[in-house]
């Protein structure tokens, strides 16, 4: 029997969109580093997800890469199939970045791609009745957060 903790799952998803906003802060900057941290959110996002269903961090935290991730929501959850593909597309720009299988670093058009799919998996996910109560509270804690580091921040997103 596995017992869901509601903090660890709250945590997984703070760090996820400390990510993103990582992503949208140095997109112009360094669009390869708005990728990874895009990609990043979204394996943060879906462990927090599995967390909801129960998932323990042995079962998880070991886990990278995002098909995989995908596959392991799919035994509770189908996606909308545009979110899952979304995440092949992610996993895809993750594993260039990993091994350069494109001679190409990602551009910052690349790396607004990356970030919208991102944003748009986080949004599914937000969304969905099982961990939608968890991200709310994920999401109020880094805007309280970010208000404390950087008052005004947070009232633009």
């Amino acid at each position: 029997m596995y017992v869901v903790n509601a903090r660890y799952n709250t945590e997984m998803f703070v760090i996820a969109l400390q990510d993103i906003h990582v992503a949208e802060e140095c997109r112009y900057i360094s669009p390869n580093i708005s990728v990874y941290h895009s990609c990043q959110a979204v394996e943060k996002t879906l462990k927090g997800l599995l967390r909801c269903y129960g998932l323990t961090s042995i079962d998880i935290d070991n886990t990278h890469e995002l098909d995989d991730l995908l596959s392991s929501v799919e035994r509770f959850w189908m996606m909308p199939e545009s979110v899952a593909n979304d995440i092949d597309a992610l996993n895809g720009y993750k594993q260039n970045l990993r091994y350069k299988i494109q001679k190409t670093d990602p551009t910052p058009g690349d790396a607004d791609v990356v970030m919208n799919k991102a944003k748009c998996v986080m949004d599914a996910v937000s969304n969905h009745g099982k961990c939608a109560l968890e991200y709310q509270e994920a999401s109020d804690e880094y805007k309280k957060y970010l208000k404390s580091v950087k008052p005004g921040v947070a009232d633009e997103s």
